[in-house]
């Protein structure tokens, strides 16, 4: 009898051990996901790589309220003298059926109005309406949501640069690096590799099967959609789309649109120019 208590007991005990173990690791896997550092890569991130990367902040104007969005990720591809076509998740973007969006552009040096009313305690001028005025809005060119990808253009005299696009073909473990704005935090470049091809699918609001992305490991989150996910030569590997998460809500997977398809959807853009 007392053998068996002691069996009983033993299970809840083994139980809470494997939860435990399982939510420390879990943990653990999301703090080096956020904090690890490729050598091999981190010399990449130069000012013209930065230069290409964005904040874009939905501004949302109906008949009565102004609002504004918390921002996303997007990346240069290509310039025609003072305009800039970037690339962003197409679920990132605001649409409404009545007033309008505007999609302010940031670079990476520029300060959202929480950032900047943080650091000088001071209201500005027009208030938040007035400190956003002051950046570039950009025009939606193209969207597909099968791609969940969207083409934006803006005009600016201001230092952008443009990242080419990789040609060639991805390999597992490949390391790649990738740079967003997630959960508020500005500018986070973050380091991983591709953790293999297989295609991972989804639907979009229609419920059509969207075409499928890859995984990765370089840490993603809220924010980080439309960011580039770069390989070793800084060029564009893939296009952050979403993440994946463990039943304790912490970090296990980036997933992009890898380059092959963005050209295709880049190629589309192009037959409908």
């Amino acid at each position: 009898m007392k053998k068996k208590t002691l069996q009983l007991v033993s299970i809840p005990v083994f139980i809470l051990i494997g939860f435990l173990f399982s939510y420390f690791a879990s943990f653990y896997y999301e703090y080096h996901a956020k904090n690890y550092v490729n050598p091999e890569l981190s010399g990449m991130i130069t000012e013209e790589v930065m230069q290409a990367t964005i904040l874009l902040v939905n501004e949302i104007r109906e008949e009565n309220s102004i609002a504004y969005g918390v921002g996303s990720s997007g990346v240069i591809f290509m310039k025609e003298g003072n305009t800039c076509y970037f690339l962003t998740a197409r679920h990132a973007l605001e649409f409404v059926d009545r007033g309008q969006v505007f999609y302010r552009v940031l670079d990476y040096r520029d300060l959202t109005f929480p950032e900047y009313f943080e650091q000088t305690g001071k209201w500005p001028l027009g208030g938040i309406t007035g400190y956003y005025s002051r950046y570039p809005s950009a025009r939606l060119e193209y969207t597909d949501e099968a791609y969940d990808l969207a083409i934006l253009s803006f005009v600016s005299e201001g230092p952008f640069s443009a990242l080419p696009l990789y040609s060639g073909d991805l390999k597992t473990g490949e390391p790649v690096v990738s740079i967003g704005n997630p959960e508020g935090v500005r500018n986070r470049i973050s380091y991983g590799k591709i953790r293999n091809l297989s295609p991972v699918h989804f639907k979009d609001a229609s419920g059509r099967v969207q075409y499928p992305m890859i995984r990765h490991t370089a840490y993603v989150s809220r924010g980080s959609s439309g960011g580039p996910v770069l390989n070793a030569s800084g060029e564009i590997a893939g296009i952050s789309l979403a993440g994946g998460e463990n039943v304790f809500r912490f970090f296990r997977h980036g997933l992009m649109m890898p380059a092959d398809r963005v050209r295709q959807f880049l190629s589309d853009w192009e037959d409908n120019r």
